[in-house]
């Protein structure tokens, strides 16, 4: 099948996309890939992507940030992304080293921003063919999974009483990815355009810059290209399928008239229950017993090292009985324990439970200490900074064990800074340190977090925290025991971003705080002459980028309204506003500081009210507040 190529707005390439992933699931392979590739809005959705990335604000070899490209005008970048894919040739990747937690560097390929735009546009169209065909319990770096899924089916198969567990290790799976395969299964998985698959060969072949040494890579896809994740999977893909087909997906189930009769089927030939989840390179695999565990992790072995060229760790990959040890599983402990007898249920049954990993929470613990120690030599405002800083790190992991039995752990997790919290703020105030320590409702910093509760109702909490006083305002540290405890859940096949019913599902799973609003195409013939002018060159590509998002902030109760009047924004009455004229050219076209009005109320604000002219006092407000902005220098005050 040829990729159609009438693209002309972000919806017409979204349709696109669905229609992709609708025929890939029946099998089909696709050609004319590279042209949906080189498409205006594949390529504008992939710069907004990127520069969305904090990411991108690192350089690759050539020193070039995402800021760079977003100042070009918009032809310019088209054309140096469209000339460099009609004859690709990457430039080096640099190397740069993280530290990770077992003490070890994990090694990362840092690209072009250049680079990362054409991986991006190619990620953009092939993501949907391949999606299609991925194994269900696959559920590393794919849209709308997360690792709660993944620890979500692993204690549901608990529950199931499959207790024997392999833990799988794969031996530097992300340098050793062989890439004749890959371009083999790409091409088994529906990527037949083989234009494509030699700008991947090339990426995946892209020199090394490792200080002053450099090579070329004979193997692997280089973490932190933006490619890699979703070449991961592709690779892996032919394993998850492979296990599946044994016993989850296995023939004899699939034809029979029900789950249950085709596994009853299954049960009378001797072939045992096997189910693998995976989370990128990290997976498990369940069972019944012991002998069918060490019988399939040998099998593995040779599987790893024949059909994927890759080995398993001896060390690491471990057959264990969760009801004995716990398995280790992206962080959480996962063990099978005696259901908790209650009165409903006097009858009592081995059920899986996870809960964070103690040594995992350790490290945490002691990174916090280190951050609230750091405290004792900071003045007031800079306090307060650092706190929020350290809020950011309590919420983050407090929202990743929410979803585990963890209520216990963050307790004692708070409890533990809190005494830390006490000497410092002992030290810096002296006899008066008592005063720094409020209840929790009354922090200024984080309402949400601290004054409300799920239902939206205020909190008298009698919790308190440590904090420093800003202009009568107390900014507080705050508690990763009040993050309420919300369970994972097993994933729901619906979603998905590649149909309009997955991603309406999605936005109803998250209350509607992730709906997709796709950007309009302005063709305003008024905003196309001054972008022409150049005036002060502000009219540059990521200006005729982001007054496109800025329009989708004037919806209201499905139109286009006028923030100032509330008059309908229609073509040709409808101006794009910079609140503030004087930010510097790496600000101005912020998407926090343009705001479309209606004609009248933009000349308004450029010339001023007319003396005798009759407003009401809220438009007049509103038309006062943003002259105030425009002519006055208050940079963070920019929403009316």
């Amino acid at each position: 099948m040829r990729v159609p190529n009438t693209v002309q707005t972000e919806r017409d390439l979204q349709n696109v996309l669905d229609n992709l992933y609708e025929e890939s699931k029946k099998g089909k392979s696709f050609t004319g890939i590279l042209e949906l590739i080189n498409n205006e809005q594949t390529i504008v959705t992939a710069v907004h992507n990127i520069k969305s990335n904090k990411g991108s604000m690192t350089s690759g070899v050539d020193g070039k940030t995402i800021n760079f490209y977003l100042q070009l005008p918009k032809e310019q970048l088209l054309g140096a992304v469209r000339t460099s894919l009609l004859n690709y040739n990457p430039k080096p990747v640099k190397r740069k080293f993280i530290p990770k937690r077992n003490g070890k560097k994990r090694p990362l390929g840092i690209p072009t921003i250049l680079d990362r735009i054409i991986q991006e546009c190619i990620r953009i169209v092939i993501e949907p063919i391949l999606e299609a065909r991925f194994f269900s319990h696959s559920y590393g770096f794919r849209p709308y999974r997360a690792t709660g899924h993944a620890v979500a089916r692993v204690v549901s198969i608990i529950h199931k009483q499959r207790f024997w567990c392999i833990e799988g290790d794969i031996k530097g799976f992300f340098d050793n990815v062989n890439h004749r395969l890959l371009i083999q299964k790409l091409e088994r998985l529906g990527i037949i355009d083989k234009r494509v698959l030699a700008i991947i060969k090339k990426m995946l072949k892209a020199r090394v810059l490792d200080g002053t040494e450099s090579h070329f890579p004979s193997a692997g896809t280089p973490q932190g290209g933006v490619l890699s994740p979703l070449l991961a999977n592709a690779y892996l893909n032919d394993f998850d399928w492979t296990i599946s087909r044994m016993y989850d997906t296995n023939k004899a189930i699939l034809e029979a008239s029900s789950v249950a009769n085709g596994r009853r089927a299954l049960r009378g030939k001797g072939i045992e229950p096997v189910f693998l989840t995976r989370y990128a390179d990290d997976w498990i695999i369940q069972t019944t017993t012991k002998e069918v565990s060490s019988r399939l992790s040998h099998w593995l072995t040779k599987y790893f090292k024949h059909k994927l060229k890759l080995e398993l760790s001896d060390e690491k990959t471990l057959l264990t009985d969760c009801t004995s040890r716990p398995v280790e599983f992206l962080g959480y402990c996962i063990s099978g324990e005696l259901r908790r007898r209650t009165p409903s249920k006097p009858i009592t049954k081995i059920v899986g439970k996870a809960y964070p990993s103690p040594k995992r929470v350790l490290e945490q613990k002691r990174d916090l200490i280190k951050q609230a120690n750091k405290l004792l030599d900071q003045d007031e405002h800079l306090r307060a900074i650092h706190i929020e800083r350290m809020n950011a790190k309590i919420v983050g992991i407090a929202e990743y064990w929410r979803q585990s039995i963890a209520k216990k752990i963050l307790c004692k997790l708070d409890r533990a800074l809190d005494v830390t919290l006490f000497k410092v703020f002992k030290k810096a105030y002296g006899d008066n340190y008592r005063m720094q320590k409020v209840r929790i409702c009354n922090l200024a910093n984080r309402p949400n977090r601290h004054k409300f509760d799920n239902d939206g109702n205020p909190v008298t909490r009698i919790d308190k925290s440590w904090a420093v006083k800003i202009e009568d305002q107390w900014i507080g540290v705050t508690k990763a025991a009040i993050t309420p405890i919300k369970y994972c859940t097993k994933f729901n096949p619906i979603l998905t971003p590649f149909s309009g019913a997955g991603r309406m599902a999605y936005a109803k799973s998250s209350n509607g705080r992730r709906f997709p609003i796709s950007r309009p195409a302005l063709y305003d013939d008024t905003t196309l002459a001054s972008s022409l002018s150049g005036k002060r060159g502000i009219y540059n590509f990521e200006y005729m980028m982001n007054r496109e998002y800025a329009f989708n902030q004037t919806l209201l109760k499905g139109a286009h309204s006028c923030p100032a009047c509330r008059a309908l924004l229609v073509k040709g009455y409808r101006n794009c506003h910079h609140k503030n004229s004087k930010l510097p050219m790496d600000k101005i076209n912020k998407v926090l500081n343009l705001i479309w009005l209606c004609s009248e109320c933009h000349l308004l604000v450029e010339n001023g009210i007319t003396e005798g002219l009759e407003l009401t006092k809220n438009h007049r407000a509103k038309i006062e507040k943003l002259r105030t902005i425009k002519f006055g220098s208050n940079v963070g005050d920019l929403l009316i």
